[in-house]
C-alpha cells in the first residue's frame, strides 16, 4: 500500500534527511503527502457513505437511516487521527536514524 502512495523506493523522510533538511523540513514533506491522500480517502469515504445511505433509503423505506452530522465527523476525526499517527510514528523513527548509516546498510 506504501507504495501505491509514495512511489519512490526509499522512504521519503529518510532521503530527504540524506541530503541534509532539517528535521522540521522532512514533517513538512510528509505532512504534505500525508494530506493529500487523507483528504482523498476521506471524501471518496462520505461520497460512498452518503450514496449507500441514500440507497438504503430507497430499498427500505421503514428503516430510519437518519445518521446525524457528528457521526460523520467523529468518524472523520477518528480516520484522521489513526492515519496521522500511522504517517508520524515511522517518521519519527526515520528522523532518529543516522542517514548515513541507514543509506550503508541500503
Amino acid at each position: 500500500m506504501y507504495a501505491i502512495f509514495f512511489p519512490a523506493s526509499i522512504d521519503p523522510a529518510l532521503s530527504a534527511s540524506s541530503c541534509g533538511a532539517a528535521p522540521a523540513h522532512v514533517l513538512v514533506i510528509v505532512l504534505k503527502q500525508l494530506s493529500r491522500t487523507v483528504l482523498l480517502g476521506l471524501l471518496a469515504g462520505v461520497a460512498l457513505a452518503a450514496a449507500c445511505l441514500n440507497c438504503c433509503d430507497a430499498n427500505f423505506m421503514a428503516s430510519a437511516t437518519s445518521t446525524p452530522l457528528s457521526t460523520y465527523c467523529a468518524a472523520l476525526a477518528l480516520f484522521s487521527t489513526v492515519a496521522a499517527v500511522a504517517a508520524l510514528l515511522p517518521t519519527h523513527r526515520a528522523l532518529r536514524t543516522d542517514p548515513i548509516r541507514a543509506l550503508r546498510y541500503d
